[in-house]
């Protein structure tokens, strides 16, 4: 009886530092290039214009991009009509390569008796959001530096 209660008590305890640490990383939401900050951080301009998102605001001394884009829902006869998110990119150096970090924001659109309307959502912590945009920022990247020779001929 003693021994199933210890062996009951460990397994929820590990269950707990299980859930409470998968809780915690929030590793999905950040990628690493190996650019200067200012390079990555025009670079990531460059592929939110090319994606067709509008850019809210910029502030390159702080390494801050505020960006919004609307998800046009594809289900017919519906009152959602999609989501609108709010993707905040924070760049930062760190030693000889730059963090590109994202938060994501998201609001469903509605529309009831004629009248239209935005629900928070909240901050997205789905990782397939994450790693969709930022798999792709970084393909776009590495193909933006590859393009530039690292020692230019002069």
């Amino acid at each position: 009886m003693m021994r199933t209660k210890s062996l009951l008590v460990t397994g929820l305890l590990s269950l707990c530092t299980f859930l409470a640490l998968a809780q915690t990383d929030k590793s999905f939401k950040k990628i690493t290039v190996t650019a200067s900050r200012d390079t990555t951080f025009d670079n990531v301009i460059d592929y939110l214009l090319d994606k067709g998102i509008f850019i809210h605001s910029v502030d390159k001394q702080a390494g801050f991009i505020h960006a919004n884009v609307f998800m046009k829902d594809k289900k017919f006869f519906r009152a959602k009509l999609g989501d609108r998110r709010t993707m905040n990119f924070v760049i930062r150096a760190i030693d000889n390569h730059t963090n590109v970090m994202l938060n994501i924001f998201s609001e469903e659109y509605y529309v009831s008796n004629s009248v239209h309307f935005y629900e928070n959502k909240e901050i997205v912590d789905d990782p397939a959001v994450y790693l969709d945009i930022l798999n792709q920022l970084q393909k776009a990247i590495d193909q933006k530096n590859s393009s530039f020779p690292s020692n230019p001929v002069l």
